[in-house]
C-alpha cells in the first residue's frame, strides 16, 4: 500500500505544463501498482473556469494513464472520504487542514501534510469500497489504536 499528493505548482490557465507534470510524475509512481485511487474532481460554487478544466483534466489523465498501464482505476467521492475519515462529509476545507493530519494518524498513517492525510483518506474509502475485507484490517487497526490512547473513535 502507497499513498502519496504531488504539488503540482502553479502555472497560471496553463493545462499543458499542469497536465505533463502529472503524467511524469505517475509514469514513476505506477510501477508494480494494481490499482489507483484517486479523488474525484470537485466543483466549488466560486471556483473559476481555469480551475474546473484543470480538475477535470488531471482527472482524465489519470485514468488514461493507468488505462495504458493496464492498471486498475477508481474515482473515490470527496465528501464519502470526509465522512469515512473525518467524522463529517460536510468538514469544512479548513478544518480538514487543521485536523486532518491527526484523523488520518488515528487511523495508523503517518502523513507529513494534510493532503497526504487527504490520500489516505481516499485509499480507505476505496479499501471499503473494492476491498471490504482489506479494510476490516484498518478498522481494526483504528480500534486498537484508539483503546491504546483511550480517544474516542469518530
Amino acid at each position: 500500500m502507497q499513498t502519496g499528493s504531488l504539488g503540482l505548482g502553479s502555472f497560471g490557465k496553463e493545462l499543458g505544463p499542469t497536465l505533463n507534470a502529472l503524467e511524469q510524475w505517475l509514469e514513476g509512481a505506477l510501477d508494480g501498482v494494481d490499482i489507483v485511487f484517486y479523488e474525484q474532481p470537485i466543483q466549488f460554487g466560486k471556483q473559476s473556469f481555469d480551475s474546473r478544466r484543470k480538475l477535470y483534466a488531471l482527472g482524465a489523465l489519470i485514468e488514461l494513464v493507468c488505462y495504458r498501464r493496464r492498471v486498475q482505476v477508481r474515482e473515490v467521492n470527496n465528501q464519502t472520504c470526509k465522512a469515512l475519515c473525518y467524522g463529517s462529509a460536510k468538514m469544512k476545507s479548513a478544518e480538514v487542514k487543521e485536523r486532518g493530519v491527526g484523523l488520518a494518524k488515528a487511523w495508523g498513517f503517518e502523513p507529513a501534510n494534510h493532503d497526504q492525510a487527504d490520500a489516505c483518506a481516499v485509499f480507505l474509502v476505496g479499501a471499503r469500497e473494492w476491498f471490504p475485507a482489506d479494510f476490516q484490517t484498518w478498522v481494526d487497526r483504528k480500534a486498537a489504536l484508539a483503546r491504546k490512547t483511550g480517544e474516542l473513535l469518530i
